[in-house]
């Protein structure tokens, strides 16, 4: 029986509240929205009511709960009731992601700091301390607190991949090499090793290095396609399939959803950034990073930069380097896209200003423009409302590649009902056009943890009408798919 609001103040006022009756009590007025009840009497409750046997330990995991519930707020209150001068790693490191949350930079970076110097608090501690700087806008601090995260444990793919996409200085780059140097010594046959000791080379401008490298890792680590590699003599080539965007769109889900589709090896260093920021490193740079498979294998490799589809020179690379590539475009909803990418840069690049004021800002330099200077105009701030202006990008690929359109899907189907846009997106492929075999694999990734800014009405208002004007061909085709 689900434990009621009475049994619990009953039980609170003869200090016989148990964690396990109380922890029920918050699902159930949860799951019906009671927010302001919780909000109410949580703080009593656990103050005056469970005992002191069970308290500590039900307010940290009470705590924990509530900030995976996106109240961090009521989870700092809670915290208020700990003696801290006994607290050890594990509430520091509560601490400060709850201060973390709710923006208290200063505070999470000494919670975090104290939990890094205690007995198990690294190497956690460590990568929260990343995160805070990144979030900051301090890459080059972030950087270092990931490498020591590595230094602890170099196997969690996501820190790795948090590291690529931290942008730090040039200064920052011989110790990222030297790092990944090291972990291909200490982990000669590891593809991951190789392809990003491949990154931080090409960076730094050492692009010999980095292909042979690339060209190493490539071959490594295929599981069930090694058998199919051909000789290492042979040239590597272009991928067979691509996908282009958007940003907050899916790409992330649906590459590593890919993985497991039998007879598709997808690039596991997501965003290449070849064709819109690298092309000068040339065609034997990008084709190494692919391996290459005997020619009657039936493997197709493929890799995903979401910047592609927005970026106004990447269609007529494309169809210089790989004109019959299989071209595939995930279309969010552009307005929901343009709010989720600024909140991406807000949490991840440190950028300052709501989402109200980027979009507006850029909003009123863009309603005055026709389609020609549209097209023309150079990027303004976040570039969120230029890159969700869909059909100019979707005018540039088609001018580019006529006879090979890229395929577009709806990203906010595909999270509505998987099944139908996969299953398109695998025809498109080549592959028969049934997804439901691996529809267990897919799960939504990479989303924001925060809750969508809820923009002014009038400004609202004028966005939509802006893209809807911007977006009327793409949304019409996306929504015939």
């Amino acid at each position: 029986m689900v434990a009621r609001w009475s049994d619990c103040r009953n039980a609170a006022r003869r200090g016989q509240l148990s964690h396990a009756d109380l922890v029920q009590l918050l699902e159930a007025q949860a799951a019906v929205n009671h927010w302001a009840r919780i909000n109410r009497w949580l703080p009593l409750l656990l103050e005056r009511g469970v005992g002191l046997g069970e308290r500590k330990g039900s307010l940290i995991a009470i705590a924990s709960w509530l900030l995976r519930q996106r109240r961090a707020e009521l989870a700092n209150r809670l915290l208020t009731q700990l003696n801290w001068s006994e607290a050890g790693a594990t509430e520091w490191l509560l601490r400060g992601k709850v201060a973390h949350r709710i923006g208290e930079t200063e505070a999470a970076e000494q919670h975090l700091s104290k939990a890094s110097a205690l007995p198990g608090g690294q190497p956690e501690a460590a990568y929260r301390l990343a995160q805070l700087y990144r979030t900051s806008g301090k890459f080059d601090q972030a950087a270092i607190w990931y490498l020591a995260t590595l230094t602890c444990d170099p196997e969690p793919f996501v820190i790795h991949n948090e590291l690529q996409f931290t942008r730090c200085s040039e200064q920052l780059l011989p110790e990222l090499v030297s790092f990944y140097e090291g972990l291909c010594k200490l982990q000669p046959e590891r593809a991951l090793a190789a392809q990003f000791l491949a990154h931080y080379l090409s960076k730094q401008g050492d692009l010999e290095r980095s292909i042979a490298e690339s060209r190493r890792g490539a071959r490594l680590e295929l599981d069930t396609f090694q058998d199919k590699l051909a000789a290492p003599e042979a040239p590597p080539t272009p991928p067979d399939f691509l996908i282009l965007g958007m940003p907050k769109g899916g790409t992330t889900a649906v590459l590593r959803w890919l993985d497991h589709v039998p007879g598709i090896w997808c690039h596991p260093r997501k965003e290449l950034h070849f064709f819109d920021g690298r092309f000068a490193f040339g065609r034997e740079w990008y084709c190494a990073q692919f391996p290459r498979f005997q020619d009657d294998a039936n493997i197709l490799r493929g890799e995903a930069t979401p910047n592609y589809f927005s970026d106004p020179k990447t269609p007529a690379r494309v169809a210089e380097l790989m004109p019959r590539a299989r071209l595939v475009v995930l279309l969010r909803d552009p307005l929901s896209r343009a709010v989720s990418w600024v909140q991406h840069l807000q949490r991840l690049e440190g950028l300052d200003g709501s989402v109200a004021h980027w979009l507006e800002r850029e909003l009123g330099q863009l309603e005055p423009l026709n389609a020609d200077q549209l097209t023309a105009h150079p990027r303004i701030g976040t570039g969120a409302l230029q890159d969700s202006c869909y059909d100019m990008h979707w005018k540039r690929w088609r001018q580019a590649l006529p006879d090979n359109p890229p395929l577009l899907l709806s990203s906010d189907r595909l999270f509505a009902h998987p099944e139908v846009e996969l299953s398109a997106l695998l025809k498109c492929l080549g592959k028969k056009g049934d997804a439901r075999p691996w529809l267990r694999h897919w799960r939504p990734l990479n989303v924001n943890p925060q809750a969508s800014e809820t923009l002014p009405t009038d400004l609202h208002q004028r966005l939509e009408r802006f893209l809807q004007a911007q977006c009327q061909q793409t949304l019409a085709l996306t929504n015939q798919a």
